[in-house]
């Protein structure tokens, strides 16, 4: 009994549709061949966590995060996990939930983005946060749109890193 394995190097990953109209993730090696990568929304028994974190914001004043809107779509008891980091700091200013409503059934396209904000007050010049999920929602998860609104301020000197 053997077992033959041949070792390929990745040159392109990308999604494209079958004949079904699916989206399929594939992947071509640099020796010429094409693979349909195997996906899912779970590792085993544990879901993989959706994780979307954007770049710091450089707003080029020290002001204050006043309000934070998105548009999304999710399943009916699942959360959608917001968190704010100002000024390059590793611990979260800020730690929300925002619940999904989001109907399932698929002629309620019109009606199934959510739309809700959070206020807040956090200080800074530079902001990052990252919305996240780490629950089985079947792909049914969509941020659509992200606002941030903010209230300027005079520049308190120098931004520390920690």
């Amino acid at each position: 009994f053997t077992v033959f394995e041949w070792h390929k190097i990745p040159s392109f990953l990308g999604e494209a549709r079958d004949s079904g109209k699916e989206i399929q993730v594939c992947m071509g090696t640099r020796d010429g061949f094409a693979f349909t990568c195997d996906s899912g929304y779970q590792d085993g028994t544990t879901n993989i966590t959706a994780t979307l974190r954007k770049g710091w914001y450089d707003t080029e004043i020290y002001g204050t995060l006043r309000k934070f809107f998105v548009e999304y779509e999710l399943p009916d008891s699942k959360t959608l996990a917001l968190k704010v980091y100002p000024n390059f700091s590793t611990t979260e200013k800020v730690n929300h939930d925002f619940e999904g409503e989001s109907p399932s059934i698929t002629d309620a396209e019109i009606t199934r983005p959510i739309k809700d904000s959070l206020s807040m007050d956090v200080h800074g010049e530079y902001f990052s946060f990252v919305l996240s999920n780490n629950e089985n929602v079947g792909g049914d998860l969509k941020i659509n749109k992200i606002q941030l609104h903010m209230k300027g301020g005079a520049y308190k000197g120098k931004v520390h890193g920690n």
